[in-house]
């Protein structure tokens, strides 16, 4: 695993030199306008690095992720045939990470696993009222214009969620 950055906490990789972190995709979430609902579209050279700037423009959603720590992290793997079903149900692992266990994501690595399967391994910490700012509550993950395409040189996936 390469070193951290300089005031940025190591983060255990089984991918290792993949790993994004939130401030890292920041410029490639763009946030689109849809009512009653938050979207965003992301970008990226590869479809498991699109599905990892997924799940941070996810995090970026629920929470300010510039003050969530990598001190723990969760293994997840998603099953469903097409592209679309896959980054739904990361998606929605995530959020229920989120959700049920009080677990902020701030760096995220995907890996394609046999059999069509997605593997990922998320990191952060549980949230913490005197450091953590929530944004609100994000109920779901829809499947309302879900979209995952190959654009130019890489990947673009397309997200609504409902808040």
């Amino acid at each position: 695993m390469s070193p951290a950055p300089a005031g940025r906490a190591s983060v255990p990789s089984c991918y290792p030199g993949r790993v994004q972190h939130a401030e890292d995709a920041a410029p490639f979430v763009r946030e689109i306008a849809h009512t009653a609902d938050v979207g965003f579209v992301v970008e990226a050279p590869s479809r498991a690095s699109c599905f990892e700037r997924a799940v941070l423009a996810l995090a970026g959603v629920i929470a300010d992720t510039t003050t969530v720590v990598p001190r723990d992290r969760r293994e997840l793997r998603v099953a469903a045939g097409e592209a679309e079903g896959q980054l739904h149900a990361l998606l929605h692992e995530v959020l229920l990470l989120a959700q049920l266990h009080a677990f902020l994501v701030c760096a995220a690595e995907v890996s394609e696993a046999p059999g069509g399967a997605i593997d990922a391994v998320v990191a952060g910490e549980r949230y913490d009222p005197a450091r953590h700012h929530l944004h609100g509550e994000v109920k779901a993950v829809t499947w309302h214009q879900l979209r995952v395409e190959p654009a130019g040189d890489g990947w673009r996936a397309r997200v609504i969620l409902d808040v």
